[in-house]
Formats: structure tokens, sequence, C-alpha cells
């Protein structure tokens, strides 16, 4: 329930900017609210709360009036609760409903800016916290831990106990709770995606149904994009990520064989296994994820350029052709796919064509409505402009979040850094002089938590990659890169065994 509610309420404004378009485009509310309800992909949960509204008016013959006392009643999200009594209140009055979505934009627009404000500071002293819970602790348990165990044994029982069971679970815990506070970072299915693939002869310009425009590849032209893909290898990562996935597991099941029938160590196979998996999955997040954000962070000038020139112009599509004369970088690639509309391809079309194959979140806002409101309105300036700062405010709050949680990366850096070489220390200095100590005896203990720390460092070099990349980009996945920089430092510095 709780995360129904935050996404319903990270869209709310997003829904509000919608139903304007479709409103002020001419439709009735019962037609914009299907139309909302038919992207929810795009809009998750509150496209389907307000879906069922739309299905209750349809199928159960309820006026529209009940269908959203229906929701609000049964909704999680107070956001959306306002929304909709806000509504039905101004229907009974003078408001127009194109007038209520655009002020509600607003409003939700200044309180998701300033929420997201808010936890960006939050976020900050979530990162010094985890920081010395998950990175500086076990420094200060290994060090005080061997020291203070040589000369009383006992100690060694708690901070084995510590290592062992403590240590990794409120490392978890910790990662965990990040996950859940933090925002994340919105994420979208990618089926075709961004490359310039030659395959405008492919696409249907016979479909009738809108629920059909996004089947335009069939077999036949998936076996054409496949084929196309090989000449292009990254292509690959985009529009066949299972076939990626499916040849790096093969590549890594013959290595691991190969290591398994050399003598290999299980504790090195482990190892070797884990890396390369890390790796595999890396790369196939971040070839993706750079592609999009390449492409986020041209939009707000995009959405600017073009209700600038559809107020010239009176037509999108021409003003879409003029706004791509200017440096768009790979956005401006992704777009001029709208050339399809000279093969007879309608404007429509072609605009869910893109928004297809994109894995951008708010290129697929964007693209859905224009794809909606380009329909049966030229006067699309109002609605160009508040995607505009939508989008710009999008940008710039995950930018900053990055610069001001760039320290925290850092700190998380120097402390694993800190704990392999304390770790080093102990182990090839300070137990080895004193073995070599006259009737002095090392507790055969010692010597095992020593070897524990080894294995605690490779746990920590994947656990911190992680959790700096749920703070500071929004994505577990996009902390794989850290945790295959750290387990390489840990394995460079200590060796591929202890």
């Amino acid at each position: 329930m709780a995360s129904r509610r935050s996404s319903i309420d990270s869209n709310v404004h997003h829904a509000c900017a919608f139903l304007y378009a479709m409103m002020k485009s001419g439709l009735q509310p019962v037609e914009a609210l299907n139309s909302l309800s038919e992207h929810r992909q795009v809009y998750g949960a509150i496209a389907e709360e307000l879906g069922i509204a739309v299905k209750r008016v349809k199928y159960l013959g309820e006026s529209l009036t009940s269908a959203l006392r229906y929701i609000a009643s049964t909704t999680s999200s107070k956001s959306l609760r306002e929304l909709i009594d806000g509504f039905i209140t101004a229907t009974r009055q003078s408001l127009t409903p194109e007038t209520y979505f655009k002020i509600k934009f607003e409003e939700f627009f200044e309180v998701e800016r300033k929420n997201k404000e808010a936890t960006l500071r939050m976020m900050s002293l979530i990162g010094e916290f985890a920081v010395v819970l998950v990175a500086l602790t076990p420094t200060l348990v290994l060090t005080t831990g061997l020291s203070l165990g040589v000369l009383n044994p006992e100690v060694l029982n708690f901070c084995n106990l510590y290592m062992i069971v403590i240590m990794p679970l409120s490392a978890i815990g910790v990662l965990l709770y990040i996950r859940a506070v933090c925002p994340a970072e919105e994420g979208a299915s990618v089926t075709k995606v961004a490359f310039p693939i030659p395959l405008l002869e492919n696409v249907s310009v016979k479909t009738e149904d809108s629920k059909k425009d996004v089947h335009f590849l069939d077999s036949k032209d998936k076996w054409i994009l496949f084929k196309s893909s090989l000449k292009r290898p990254l292509n690959l990562f985009f529009t066949h990520p299972s076939f990626v996935a499916l040849l790096s597991f093969l590549i890594l099941a013959t290595l691991m064989s190969y290591f398994l029938l050399s003598g290999t160590t299980p504790e090195r196979l482990t190892t070797y296994t884990l890396l390369g998996s890390c790796i595999i999955l890396a790369v196939l997040h971040e070839v993706r994820f750079r592609y999009v954000r390449s492409l986020e962070r041209r939009i707000p000038d995009f959405l600017r350029g073009l209700a600038e020139a559809v107020e010239r112009e009176g037509s999108i599509l021409r003003a879409i052709e003029l706004v791509l004369k200017s440096r768009l970088g790979l956005l401006g690639r992704e777009i001029r796919r709208i050339s399809a509309t000279r093969l007879g391809v309608p404007l429509k079309q072609a605009l869910l064509m893109i928004e297809y194959r994109t894995a951008s979140p708010l290129l697929k806002r964007v693209l859905s409505l224009l794809a909606k409101a380009s329909e049966s309105t030229r006067n699309l300036k109002d609605i160009l402009m508040m995607a505009a700062d939508d989008s710009e405010t999008y940008v710039r709050l995950r930018r900053d979040r990055y610069r001001s949680l760039i320290g925290y990366a850092v700190s998380t850096y120097v402390c694993f850094i800190v704990y392999v070489y304390v770790y080093w220390i102990m182990r090839n200095q300070f137990l080895t002089s004193l073995s070599g100590v006259s009737g002095f005896l090392v507790s055969p203990m010692a010597a095992e938590m020593a070897i524990q720390g080894y294995y605690i460092a490779l746990f920590l070099g994947v656990i911190l990659g992680l959790t700096v990349g749920a703070v500071t980009e929004g994505s577990i996945l996009s902390g794989l890169k850290h945790s295959i920089v750290m387990v390489t430092i840990a394995i460079a510095l200590l060796g591929w065994s202890p």
C-alpha cells in the first residue's frame, strides 16, 4: 500500500498535465480518463486507479461522479483523493475541467518539487549514517577485536559474532532501507530503442485500433532487426537484452568450467563467478542507462523550442521539423523518426512508434502527450510549456542529487580502502610479528577471524557499491560498477585468496 501510494503521489502532477491536454483538445472527462488509463506503463498506479472509474461508468452504468467517489474512498493516496474531491466540486461550479487540472498541476508540481528537495537534504544524512554503520564500523571492530583478542581470546567471540551475523545483516538492512526511503530512478521497459535502424518500410500504416498501435513489428521485422543489430553489437543491448544476457551467461559458464577443471579452489571460483555476473549486469545496465540520460538532458530544450515553433507554424509536424534543425544530440536522432510521416505514416502513429522504442519514462510521457493532444488541437503552447517545466525540474533535481551526494560516494570509497589497508596491516604485519615472538602463541580463532576479514572485504565491496548506486543515482543496478571497482581493489591489494 505504501509503495502504491508513493507511485500515485509522484505521478499525480503528470496525470494532471495529461488530463489538461486531453480536455483542452476537446475530449469529455470520461474520454480523457480513458486515454490516461491506456498509458499505464507511463503513468503507473494512478492510471490504473482512474481506469477503474472508467470501467464502472462503461460497464456498470454509474455516473462519473459516483465512480470517482468510489475511487476516492478506496485509494491509499491522499493526493488522488484531494484531486477527485476538487474535481467533483469544480464540475458543480463554473470552473471548467481543463482549468481545474491546470491549477492542480501547478499545485502538485510545486509540492512534488519541494518534497524532492527535502528528500535530497535527508539523503545526505542517510548517506552519512550508512558510511558510519556499514563502512567505518567493520574497520573499528576488526582493529580493536584482533588487538584485544590477542590478549583476551574471549573478545574474539563477540567480534566473530559481529563479522559473521550482525555486520552482514545490518549492511543488507541499510541497503534495503535506503532503497525504500530514497527516491528510485524511474525505469521503463524497452523493446526497440533509439539506435538508427532503417525499418520504416516495415511499419504498418493501416492500424486503426489504438490498442494495436504498439504492435508495429511482427516476427519477420524482429528478425530483420536482429540481423541489423549484429552489424552494430551495441544495438543488442537495446533491441535484444535477453540475447546479450544469454550469451554472457554461456561465456561465464565456459570460464567457470575451465577454472573448475583446472583445479581452482571453491573460494576463488566463487569470486570469479560473482565478479563476472556483476560485470555482465553492469554493462547491460550502463549502456542503456547512459543513453537514456543523454536523451533526457535535451528534452526541456526540445519542448521549449517546440512550444515557440508551434505558435508560429500552427502545425505540430512542421514545428517538430523546424526544431530538429537545432542541435539536440541523441534526442534529435531519435525524434527524426518522425520523418516516417513522409512515407504515409500518420503523425500519431509515428510518435507512438518512438514512444514504443524508448526506455525513458520522461520521453514516454512527452510523446504520449503529443500523440493524444495533436489529434484535435493546434494550440499546444501551454501544454508544451507545462511539460517543459516538469521535465526541466526532473532533470535538474536528478543532477543536484548526484552533485550533492558525490561526497558520500568519495567517503565510502575512502572508508573501504581504509578497511582493506587496515586488514592488510593486521594480517601481514601485526599477526605475523606476534607469531615470531618466542613463547607467544596466536589464538587459532584470531587466525580464523583474519581469514574471515578477507571475505568481509569482498562482501563490503559488493554491498557498499550497491548502496552508492542506490543513493547517488537511484538504482541498485547503477551501483554494480562501484561494486566491481571495490572488489577489484580488494583483490588487487589482498590477492585472490586469504
